[in-house]
């Protein structure tokens, strides 16, 4: 009853609020789905078997997917386009292009980076009316100025974030510490040309992370990684771009893993809704597609029932696949070489061994960590 009371409310909150909704959309049917599975971990496999590889008796390359149960089952078979994916274009339409004009006129003087094209046609596609976008835009631009300490350049909080991850000397160390306890990782890039961002949602301990460091910091994390998105993608439309024509490309994939979901999680509700509400409002049209793997199998079901609420749009959005599901439409979309290698795919996570090797976080462990490292501010 839980399971189905949150599920029904999160997709009748869809129907009012709009698209903005989808990532907790996912979050509040997961926790539902939580609430009723069992106190302890069932005995069930935590990996997908291996990919295999073969070549057929014509020659062609030809991808396999066995079964996690041990049975010998081959669940798909399906052959490997060995040519390169296309990357998808995304071309905005001359009334979607107007509606970006009509916006920068209605905002007025704002941080030149957000009044692009590019970044204004995020606020265009996620809400409907003009008021509607330039309340949004206007108060995205209000939590970034009330955030101003953490923004390094162009009004964005990724290029700490990516300075920070490509020299980890010069990141306090609470950022280094969240590296090594934060199954999150961006890689690789899927068919819109954008980086693949993986969520290990079953395995996280968010509530050990806020304990060891605040909730503050947790929060800021999850901005800046976002933000660092936003900046790659941001690259790219302007890279695929030229004066005659704009192309974009705002939403990425993500892959969000939930083995070792279960009631713990249930705690955490709080967390998620306080990091949910700065991300639905800085990063619109953030998702392109939502892969949910290895998922509770009641899951599944609450799915079916929601679904019949929404909009197409964001039904299109989000693929659930459980552990004996075929992989094809995630093959599809990241390729087999992306494929974390947990799926049997060819990508080793650098976060793998938080998936495999699961552990919550010790009281003390951040103060355990300051003491044992050097460099970098706190």
């Amino acid at each position: 009853l839980v399971a189905f009371a949150s599920a029904s409310l999160a997709a009748l909150s869809v129907q009012l609020c709009g698209d903005m909704i989808a990532t907790a959309l996912a979050a509040s049917i997961l926790l539902g789905a939580a609430a009723t599975s069992p106190r302890d971990e069932p005995a069930r496999p935590r990996l997908l078997r291996a990919l295999s590889r073969v070549r057929t008796a014509s020659g062609e390359l030809a991808l396999l997917q066995w079964s996690p149960e041990d049975d010998d089952t081959l669940i798909a078979a399906r052959s490997v386009d060995t040519s390169e994916t296309p990357v998808l274009r995304d071309v905005p339409s001359p009334d979607e292009l107007a509606a970006a004009t009509e916006l920068r006129e209605e905002l007025g003087e704002q941080p030149a980076r957000w009044l692009e094209t590019g970044e204004l046609l995020r606020f265009v596609r996620a809400r409907k009316t003009l008021k509607e976008r330039a309340t949004l835009f206007r108060e995205a631009m209000a939590w970034r100025r009330d955030h101003g300490d953490w923004i390094v350049d162009e009004a964005s909080f990724g290029g700490a974030e990516q300075r920070w991850c490509d020299d980890p000397s010069q990141a306090p160390a609470w950022h280094r510490w969240m590296g090594t306890v934060l199954p999150f990782e961006l890689f690789g890039t899927c068919r819109s040309g954008v980086p693949i961002t993986f969520v290990g949602l079953g395995r996280m301990d968010l509530t050990g992370i806020q304990r060891e460091i605040g909730l503050d910091r947790l929060e800021q994390k999850m901005v800046m990684q976002n933000d660092a998105f936003i900046d790659l993608a941001r690259r790219e439309g302007l890279r695929r771009s030229s004066p005659e024509e704009c192309v974009v490309a705002h939403g990425g994939v993500f892959v969000i893993d939930c083995d070792g979901f279960g009631r713990r999680h249930l705690g955490e509700v709080r967390i998620f809704k306080r990091c949910a509400a700065a991300l639905k409002v800085l990063h619109p049209e953030r998702q392109r597609k939502t892969f949910i793997v290895r998922a509770p199998r009641v899951f599944a079901v609450f799915w079916k029932i929601v679904r019949v609420f929404l909009d197409e749009r964001i039904i299109s959005k989000i693929s659930i696949l459980g552990v004996n599901d075929d992989l094809t439409p995630l093959v599809d979309e990241v390729g087999a070489d992306y494929l974390p290698s947990l799926f049997g795919g060819g990508y080793d996570l650098k976060c793998s061994s938080l998936l495999t090797d699961p552990r919550l976080i010790d009281e003390g462990a951040f103060r355990r960590f300051e003491a044992g490292g050097a460099g970098g501010e706190t």
